[in-house]
């Protein structure tokens, strides 16, 4: 649309005008050709009431310019935002029509008259560079941008001679109103004073009514001429000859006025009036505040370092850190007796396999739990089943299956073994436990390589754990993404494998325990 209005050669002002609007129409071409005679008719309606009321109500000739140039501008803009594009000054005013002659001095006037209408915020366009910094006083004005944001009051009726309170508020903290910021069609309330638009000027600006809106916002804008005409003071034979700089001039005069009145009242709550009321706090934010209240000090954080069984545990946490009653119930579970069991004679364990486990103080043949006994014994018989252990936590479960693997891979020199895991954390700690336990195996036994194929594994190296690695520990996204696609390349490790270990199996539940079970089936 900048485009177009750009290569306008003719000398009517509303051509660049009906370029933005046919592209703003054309890009809800679906919605403008569901738009009934009603609308139409409405639209005229206010066309012809915009009429009598500039013929009822004539501005002087400065100011009748200056709103022609504000609806061109306001176009622009609200065009560019429906865009998703910034409307900076640079961009909006080269979308006007050039006959206009709209200059940045004309855009200040428009917010010194009508702040309620539009305000400029200076920005910096970029941050600068290492040669921009040599010559930061020379570069300050190519790296400072102006943002036109146009808007107009939620009053149907309102006048854009209104200052808006937050906009009070900025000034009377000697603020620059530079500092609000503009977030687009996202509603948000980090402005000055916690100011934020209502939701129905934001759909109303981004929304299908362009005509209907840009209306609205310029008949705020002359109201707010016209308001500005009454305050100045001047007699309708001389405003009709003054220049634009006077009109600006007493408007300032009469804003300044105005502030230091209300710096001079008690209480000044009258410039907040018309911001929006702040949104219901939600159960979120409520815990959150309560959680940052300060602490006496009888619910200072605790810097304890002695050694307390768990009843002296529990008391302390209740009169320090728990003491506004957070422990609500505590209940002991008495322990049980920790039964072993000696595997039986039959199961073929290796004088290397017990070795390499008695290296880190396990006894597998005289010293297992029940369950490990148990499992251990079903997996190395000659006919194993598939085992599921389903203990509490530290309850040794990985010793089920790692007498089983280390002992079979020990024998078998051509047998191999998967270990899966959900995290890669699980993964490295398994690695670092059964590279441990062979580290314990006699020199003369025949050893064999462990090593983790993840996402994190090197590319030089996973053709070489391919060939050389007869324990693979991998996840399952790996799995399905490099091991089966690739399953020619894993001939020789696929071939003999031995054992699956899923670890962690109570994890895999859901959509992604539906996706490791089809994983598995392939592997199966």
């Amino acid at each position: 649309a900048a485009v177009d209005a750009r290569a306008a050669t003719t000398d009517d002002p509303c051509t660049s005008l009906a370029s933005i609007e046919r592209a703003s129409t054309g890009a809800n071409a679906s919605t403008a050709r569901e738009t009934t005679d009603d609308a139409c008719a409405e639209l005229a309606l206010a066309a012809a009431a915009d009429a009598a009321a500039r013929a009822q109500f004539p501005l002087p000739a400065a100011l009748e310019t200056l709103h022609v140039a504000y609806v061109a501008l306001c176009k622009a803009c609200l065009f560019l935002a429906r865009q998703g594009q910034q409307p900076s000054w640079r961009v909006a005013s080269q979308a006007v029509h050039a006959s206009l002659r709209l200059t940045l001095e004309d855009a200040r006037a428009m917010e010194t008259l009508c702040p309620s209408s539009i305000r400029l915020i200076n920005r910096r366009r970029r941050s600068l560079s290492m040669d921009d910094a040599v010559d930061a006083t020379a570069n300050a004005n190519n790296n400072d941008e102006t943002i036109v944001d146009v808007t107009a009051p939620e009053d149907a009726d309102g006048s854009g001679f209104h200052t808006p309170g937050y906009l009070n508020a900025a000034f009377d903290a000697k603020e620059n109103a530079s500092a609000l910021a503009v977030h687009g069609a996202r509603r948000s309330a980090r402005s000055i004073g916690t100011y934020a638009r209502d939701a129905a000027e934001m759909t109303n600006r981004y929304g299908v009514n362009f005509h209907r809106i840009t209306e609205r916002y310029a008949r705020a804008f002359r109201r707010g001429l016209l308001d500005a005409v009454e305050r100045a003071g001047f007699s309708d034979e001389d405003a009709s000859a003054r220049p634009l700089r006077d009109f600006v001039d007493a408007v300032r005069d009469i804003r300044e006025r105005e502030r230091i009145e209300r710096q001079a009242s008690v209480g000044d709550a009258s410039r907040l009036d018309d911001r929006p009321p702040a949104p219901p706090r939600t159960a979120r934010a409520v815990k959150k505040a309560k959680m940052n209240e300060p602490n006496d000090s009888s619910h200072s954080a605790c810097r304890s370092r002695e050694p307390m069984t768990v009843d002296a545990f529990i008391d302390h946490l209740k009169s320090t850190l728990a003491s506004r009653g957070q422990i609500v119930h505590t209940e002991y579970t008495p322990n049980r007796p920790a039964t072993r069991e000696a595997l039986a004679e039959d199961v073929p364990l290796s004088a290397a396999t017990v070795a390499a486990f008695a290296s880190v103080g396990l006894d597998i043949k005289r010293r297992l739990f029940s369950h490990q006994a148990r499992a251990v014994s079903t997996l190395l018989r000659p006919n194993p089943a598939h085992v599921v252990v389903s203990t509490g936590t530290a309850s040794g479960k990985s010793v089920c299956y790692n007498i089983p693997v280390v002992n079979t891979l020990l024998d078998d020199p051509r047998a191999t073994a998967l270990y899966i895991f959900p995290t890669k954390a699980l993964a490295r700690d398994q690695l670092r436990a059964l590279r441990g336990i062979l580290a314990g195996a006699r020199e003369e036994d025949t050893a064999f390589d462990v090593d983790v194929f993840d996402g994190d594994t090197p590319e030089v190296e996973r053709n070489e754990i391919r060939l050389r690695a007869r324990c693979v520990v991998t996840n399952p996204d790996m799995l399905h993404v490099s091991v089966l696609p690739s399953h020619k390349a894993w001939m020789q490790f696929l071939s003999g494998l031995r054992f699956v270990v899923v670890d962690e199996a109570h994890a895999y539940g859901g959509v992604f325990g539906s996706n490791v079970a089809m994983i598995l089936r392939r592997l199966r």
